[in-house]
């Protein structure tokens, strides 16, 4: 089955978002959440070292050490179940269904209702990568096309690149309106 998911920006500035799971995964994503003014709630059994470094260093992390419980999503626009445990992933997604909340599972992509993509930017753009749920081909694809961006393969303006320059041995369309 080939995962069908809308590649959206979403603007989280001031909106609560919880992560369940203190790991590496949280380790992660909080710091991108942050950057991108989320009010973000941690909710983890046990939280790295990373975690705690990132709730001491910034007003905008709020954690809390103990089990996730139903209702931890009271009021949030967007989740992240990222435990060890995926008898807890699976609550937290069924909570936030049930909230109309959208939620990614980093144990099993395909079992959330969202998708975090491979992105990186890159002189004022947000590229992003979903590769059907294969996580490792959408972060080798990212790497790919940034890499292509530092090497100047890939023009970051493309109103001023030209068609070889953008794709190369390609067709690239500029513009695209009603004109000639």
């Amino acid at each position: 089955m080939t995962e069908n998911a809308y590649l959206v920006g979403l603007r989280l500035a001031g909106k609560k978002v919880v992560v369940v799971g203190g790991g590496s995964v949280a380790a992660r994503r909080v710091p991108v959440l942050i950057a991108n003014g989320a009010d973000v709630h941690v909710v983890a059994r046990v939280a790295t070292p990373a975690v705690e470094a990132l709730a001491q260093q910034d007003p905008g992390i709020t954690l809390q050490v103990r089990d996730y419980r139903a209702g931890d999503l009271q009021g949030a626009w967007y989740a992240i179940a990222a435990t060890d445990d995926a008898d807890v992933n699976v609550a937290v997604v069924a909570e936030a269904e049930s909230r109309h909340i959208f939620c990614v599972r980093a144990d099993a992509g395909r079992e959330g209702t969202a998708v975090t993509p491979a992105s990186f930017d890159y002189e004022g753009l947000l590229v992003g990568v979903l590769a059907s749920g294969a996580h490792r081909r959408s972060a080798a694809v990212r790497s790919a096309i940034r890499e292509a961006f530092q090497q100047g393969r890939i023009a970051p303006d493309v109103v001023a690149a030209t068609a070889s320059d953008v794709v190369p041995g390609g067709v690239a369309l500029v513009g695209g309106g009603p004109g000639d």
